[in-house]
């Protein structure tokens, strides 16, 4: 066989190892319908050097036939020709059907959508539907850094496109974005969150005032979603048949949702995930609200906070009510001389007394962290599907992290040769709280502490002259 069009390895068998083995491979190329070269190969297994030149031949005709049988089974099932003309709605149409068959809550998906609408989907002239082949890393960079938040959404609609080969292999331009590697809202939960702690209690307190204007219709809704950590969509879906108020038994029982998708909401039997149906012990100061704005007959399925026509509350209206509640509380508690309007208060952002209505949750979550809840009881009581929603809920404090370096630290003092019968577990539970024995530099270390203090001792009785000494041993 001769090699055509000057190309090496073309039409030709050459001599080579497959999987550590010698072998003769038998080469053959050709252009598919995309201008893109392509190899055919043959293999067969090579003879040592010294054996007979009819073997070698023998050998070389056996690579040869099966480069055929290879170009024969190319033919009979040829590879699908796949454009690269995809345009990016078709991209973006591809990977939502593969989220639909994704159990993502119908809220996320509504949440999800908009983003993608809103700054990414073609619309026009503004951003024209090019085929998404065309797209070069700097143009995703430049919707990335205007809007941080979609660039998961384009790692994701473009990854779909390549698995389906709409891009070549290896030429993603969405692999090499820069992203932020914390969210800003994780950064500001990190910073504020002992701040947000404190505060919620004061706002509380300030709320449970049976003076304040917000009292009769706020104090329980957000003394629920603080104290026992619900969702707002579950509080707003709680109905006076999930409350037991029965000595003994007080505690809710976490069952339907309300969402809201396309800015009209919706009643769901069931909540966000698997693990939302939970049952949750009631505080005494819950346990009195809830009796507070509890009819004297309720029906079971009535709702425990609603419009005034009886209709479930929006998601975002309560939102809204918690932004109104904490500017009321900021201008009458924290900073009276100074209040803020309206104006100055939506132009803020994260700040150690100003925090999202979704924040309560996490706030609910890092006080069960700081007083050392169990994790599975933390994750049941958040009705979180994962573990990992979970950890990403939880904030450490400075006291918390303070309290574990000291702990590290005591942990290291010297306390001693522990007994060889104790566990390790017993040996730091015994040296908790003790002082580290102080180091006596210039003179050897004593024996133990007895035999310290008899030498202390010894060092502070007053000298006796040897005469005096004498006396007393002739006497005796």
């Amino acid at each position: 066989m001769r090699k055509k069009d000057g190309l090496a390895g073309h039409d030709c068998v050459v001599e080579t190892m497959n999987n550590h083995r010698p072998v003769y491979k038998a080469v053959r190329y050709y252009y598919d319908a995309e201008g893109r070269r392509r190899f055919i190969t043959g293999f067969a297994p090579r003879p040592s050097d010294d054996a007979p030149q009819i073997e070698k031949d023998a050998a070389r005709q056996a690579a040869i036939l099966a480069l055929q049988r290879n170009v024969q089974r190319r033919l009979e099932t040829p590879r699908p020709v796949r454009s690269r003309k995809h345009r990016l709605s078709e991209a973006i149409d591809g990977w939502w059907e593969e989220k639909d068959l994704k159990n993502i809550a119908d809220s996320s998906r509504d949440i999800y959508r908009r983003e993608i609408d809103n700054h990414l989907r073609p619309n026009g002239a503004e951003r024209p539907d090019k085929p998404i082949a065309e797209y070069t890393t700097e143009e995703l960079q430049a919707i990335v850094d205007g809007h941080p938040s979609i660039a998961r959404f384009i790692q994701g609609i473009w990854g779909y496109a390549e698995r389906m080969g709409w891009l070549p292999r290896g030429k993603n331009p969405a692999q090499y974005l820069r992203t932020e590697s914390k969210p800003k809202v994780r950064e500001s939960q990190e910073r504020y969150v002992e701040d947000w702690i404190r505060h919620a209690g004061h706002l509380l307190w300030w709320l449970s005032d049976p003076n304040n204007a917000y009292h009769r219709r706020w104090y329980a809704f957000f003394l629920i979603e603080l104290v026992c950590g619900l969702r707002r969509g579950e509080v707003c879906g709680l109905r006076w048949g999930c409350v037991d108020l029965r000595a003994t038994h007080e505690s809710i029982r976490v069952e339907g949702t309300v969402i809201e998708v396309g800015g009209k909401r919706r009643e769901q039997p069931y909540g966000k995930t698997d693990s939302s149906q939970r049952t949750i012990h009631m505080p005494r100061r819950v346990e009195d609200a809830l009796r507070a704005i509890r009819p004297a007959h309720p029906d079971p399925n009535d709702l425990v906070f609603h419009t005034q026509r009886g209709t479930p509350l929006k998601p975002s209206y309560t939102g809204e009510q918690w932004n109104i509640i904490q500017r009321a509380f900021y201008n009458s508690e924290l900073n009276p001389a100074d209040p803020l309007d309206k104006t100055q208060w939506s132009k803020g952002g994260y700040t150690s007394y100003r925090w999202r209505q979704h924040d309560n949750r996490h706030i609910f979550a890092s006080i069960l962290e700081m007083e050392g809840i169990d994790f599975a009881v933390r994750q049941d009581l958040l009705g979180h599907a994962r573990p990992s929603v979970t950890d990403r809920y939880t904030q450490t404090t400075k006291a918390k992290r303070r309290e574990a370096i000291e702990l590290v630290d005591d942990a290291l003092l010297y306390h001693g040769e522990p007994n060889k019968d104790m566990t390790a577990a017993q040996w730091i539970d015994q040296r908790k709280r003790k002082p580290q024995p102080i180091r006596i530099t210039g003179q050897a270390q004593p024996k133990d502490t007895v035999e310290e203090l008899r030498r202390l001792a010894d060092g502070l009785k007053p000298r006796q002259s040897t005469s005096r000494i004498r006396r007393k041993t002739t006497r005796a």
